[in-house]
């Protein structure tokens, strides 16, 4: 409040200056002898002097001060020169001391003062025309210097202590500002933020999408490794986000292992996209401790405004749930607060025909919507693909079951999260909501042209050899030929993958009840082919 207060007592104090300056001009021009030259030059003065004053900042003017200073004696030369001994300029001289001790200190000010009174005395300017006013009027014109001195150099001090006090202030802002840790805003300035942004957000109608992100294991890090590595581990997580998020965007400190990331005019998926970046860059990253490395990973939630909340308490809430669901049911990953398959058919088909960049985003959406299936399109991408190859399958062909095979699941984003992390059994709506997601996800495909080739393989890759399976009851080779290889190589993954309704078997185990499910559940022909590229007890893919 005072620094404020100080600052408006500043302006009323130049403001009173030119004034000043101004009078004394009009009183000039209404003189008996007037000289147009010297008019001109008395404007010149008062026009260079007031781009000094209240234009030109602080920094500007210290790098050039001396090119000012020099630019200032041009043009008292030239009106001293024009004055003819005519001393109704001299008030301006107020003026430019107090422009100098203003901007550069008491130093300059006293300097222009002793100058000024100099040049007054050489040039032999007296009220009188005639005589230098110190032999003329000595004690006047010793006062005079006296007062021009005196004025400099307080008025220059006056600002040297304000500089500083400013220096202290911004400083003082600094510290509260960022956090001395990890380097990024503290969370009183991130909260100020986010109210700021909501606030814009809504009278522009926009998406605002925020991002929590915790570190995974944080505590067992802290017990085990002490304050020193912990601290440089927050650091550098600070740092990766940093690099990993948009010019517009903000990053602060949310709590002992927490950031949060701020996105204006963001929506779900640009959220998402840049989350992604973020955890991979620190997944990826080696935290350097003594003989060892230390790996560290985030898990992420995203809430969007005003999809999700239509306030900040609220929206916090929901990012935090979200955050919840990856931290505990499965760490490293992105999760969605919420997304509709609307929602993404609408973005892709903006996004036109580039299809190397959707697919991963598309991946990305299934894994940030079913947190218990992290990576599980991939992997079935990899045994499929494997057998598609021991099938002889042509590139063309290839290609088409990755896709295939990627995106599966995209139905899931259809169906609510409470559904995909139940632990327990499922009610007769739920088991439907389960079984219609192959349908869900052809439909959406069908809706793009460049991914109507998939759709077969995506709706029917729950169909079984005997005609077990949903959502049309296929069987034997009524269903497609990719279909069949996928719905091996998803069961596969599903029965090694911890889900919350059971327990993980190990790879011997499933590569076993695959087998024993050859002629009923899948193809007996691609069972075989399934057991020759997967490997029994490790489920890794063999070498060809």
């Amino acid at each position: 409040m005072a620094h404020e207060n100080f600052g408006k007592t500043l302006i009323e104090f130049k403001v009173g200056v030119f004034l000043f300056a101004f009078l004394s001009y009009v009183a000039f021009i209404g003189s008996s002898s007037i000289s147009w030259n010297l008019i001109l030059a008395m404007l010149l003065v008062i026009s260079y002097n007031f781009l000094i004053y209240f234009t030109w900042n602080h920094n500007l003017l210290q790098r050039s001060r001396y090119l000012i200073i020099f630019g200032e004696i041009v043009l008292f030369g030239y009106l001293m020169l024009s004055s003819q001994g005519n001393a109704y300029f001299q008030p301006l001289f107020y003026l430019v001391i107090t422009t100098y001790a203003i901007r550069f200190g008491a130093r300059f000010g006293l300097l222009t003062a002793l100058t000024g009174w100099l040049a007054v005395i050489v040039t032999g300017i007296s009220q009188e025309g005639d005589l230098p006013l110190l032999l003329s009027k000595p004690e006047t014109g010793i006062l005079q210097g006296s007062i021009w001195a005196l004025i400099g150099w307080f008025v220059g001090k006056i600002m040297e202590s304000r500089h500083k006090l400013q220096e202290s202030y911004q400083k003082l802002t600094t510290i509260m500002k960022i956090d001395h840790i990890t380097g990024v805003y503290s969370y009183r300035y991130i909260q100020q933020f986010l109210a700021e942004e909501i606030l814009k957000a809504r009278q522009k109608h926009e998406q605002l999408s925020i991002i929590r992100i915790s570190i995974d294991g944080f505590q067992p890090i802290v017990d085990g490794y002490g304050q020193e590595v912990t601290q440089q581990i927050l650091k550098t997580v600070g740092e990766l986000i940093q690099e990993n998020i948009r010019g517009k965007d903000k990053v602060g400190r949310y709590g002992e292992d927490e950031f949060i990331v701020l996105l204006p005019g963001s929506d779900s998926f640009d959220a998402l996209d840049v989350g992604e970046k973020i955890r991979i860059a620190v997944r990826n990253h080696s935290y350097p401790f003594e003989d060892e490395k230390l790996r560290i990973t985030v898990s992420l939630g995203i809430a969007t405004f005003p999809k999700d909340a239509e306030d900040m308490d609220n929206l916090l809430y929901r990012a935090n749930q979200t955050l919840f669901r990856a931290r505990h049911l499965r760490r490293d990953r992105v999760c969605l607060s919420s997304i509709t398959i609307d929602e993404v058919q609408n973005k892709i088909k903006k996004a036109g025909t580039a299809l190397a960049e959707n697919i991963p985003t598309l991946v990305a959406l299934i894994d940030a919507k079913d947190v218990n299936t992290c990576g599980h399109s991939e992997r079935v991408t990899k045994y499929a693909v494997a057998m598609a190859r021991k099938l002889g399958f042509t590139e063309k062909e290839l290609e088409r079951l990755q896709y295939g095979a990627l995106l599966h699941d995209i139905g899931k984003i259809n169906v609510e999260e409470h559904i995909l992390d139940k632990p327990g059994s499922l009610n007769e709506d739920e088991i439907y909501s389960i079984r219609n997601h192959p349908a869900f996800g052809a439909n959406f495909l069908a809706s793009i042209d460049y991914l109507q080739m998939v759709t077969p393989l995506v709706l029917y890759h729950h169909e079984r050899w005997d005609g077990s399976g949903y959502p049309e009851g296929l069987k034997g080779e009524e269903i497609p030929l990719g279909a069949r290889i996928i719905a091996i190589a998803d069961s596969y993954d599903a029965m090694v993958s911890e889900r919350p309704y059971k327990k993980p078997l190990q790879p011997a185990a499933a590569w076993d009840e695959i087998k024993n499910c050859a002629g009923t559940c899948f193809d007996p022909a691609l069972v075989e082919v399934f057991c020759q590229v997967v490997d029994r007890e490790t489920g890794q893919i063999k070498p060809a």
